[in-house]
């Protein structure tokens, strides 16, 4: 066998290793919260909470519905929250494949009627988290596409909503991706489609997306307001696709460095 055969061997055997080159799933954890409650002078705090999240140390495909609906005493509100992680290959669980998950956060926050003197504070809340950390062992591609999406009301209450996306280094804290994107009352209402990809060399990395919504009013921490009446009578969602590549570039490096390694054993 020549040397160009014997080349084109390694080559072949090293391309076919980056093929299948894969990350490795360290870490996932999802939680999906929703509340609609009111506060009396007196502290006491009257109202639907609700939470679903993944149990430690599993990594399996997950999805979690928190859906608070609360009516008693002059205050009726609701709070919603989902929460979705699918993964590439399905349920891989912890130390196991990953190549990318499908990513899905939906929140809503409305309140109905609002009783606000008699109740010092009334809010309805919901809030989708999710993170994933992974691996790798050699450099591999990335691409994330989805849509950042929030609408907000101005009703006299306080009414916000807010998605996020990071992709972080964990060993560095070097960031590439941080989206942020906030509406309050009517105001910076966003829909921003987004595809972003790039390079990760070896090390080890997490995601993380967050959809948030909350219709609140009297004392609340955002100063006062007179009414918690309004909010969100649609679920606002943000799915979006993570997905790890394997890259030509380091498949044809590996092929050369199989080329010159032949070329120094005939020398």
């Amino acid at each position: 066998m020549n040397q160009y055969m014997i080349a084109f061997v390694v080559g072949a055997a090293a391309t076919s290793s980056i093929v299948r080159a894969q990350g490795t799933l360290t870490a996932s954890y999802q939680v999906s919260q929703a509340n609609a409650h009111y506060v009396l002078p007196g502290g006491a705090s009257p109202g639907n909470f609700g939470q679903t999240n993944t149990l430690p140390g599993t990594g399996n495909d997950f999805t979690a519905t928190e859906n608070r609906l609360f009516n008693n005493n002059g205050f009726s509100g609701r709070g919603f929250a989902v929460v979705a992680a699918t993964f590439n290959p399905s349920s891989p669980g912890l130390g196991g494949p990953f190549m990318g998950a499908t990513l899905d956060a939906c929140t809503s926050a409305e309140v109905f009627a609002s009783s606000i003197g008699p109740h010092s504070r009334e809010e309805s809340y919901g809030r989708a988290y999710g993170e994933i950390s992974f691996s790798l062992s050699q450099g591999m591609g990335w691409t994330w596409t989805g849509v950042s999406q929030g609408t907000s009301y101005n009703t006299g209450s306080y009414h916000a909503v807010t998605a996020a996306f990071t992709l972080t280094d964990i060993n560095t804290g070097f960031s590439y991706v941080n989206i942020l994107d906030t509406t309050v009352n009517g105001v910076g209402n966003f829909f921003n489609p987004f595809a972003l990809g790039g390079f990760l060399p070896a090390g080890d990395y997490r995601l993380t997306w967050l959809h948030e919504s909350i219709c609140t009013g009297g004392n609340t921490q955002f100063g006062f307001y007179p009414t918690a009446f309004g909010g969100a009578p649609l679920i606002s969602c943000i799915p979006s696709t993570f997905s790890l590549v394997p890259t030509p570039s380091t498949a044809a490096a590996f092929a050369l460095a199989g080329l010159l390694a032949t070329r120094r054993r005939r020398n």
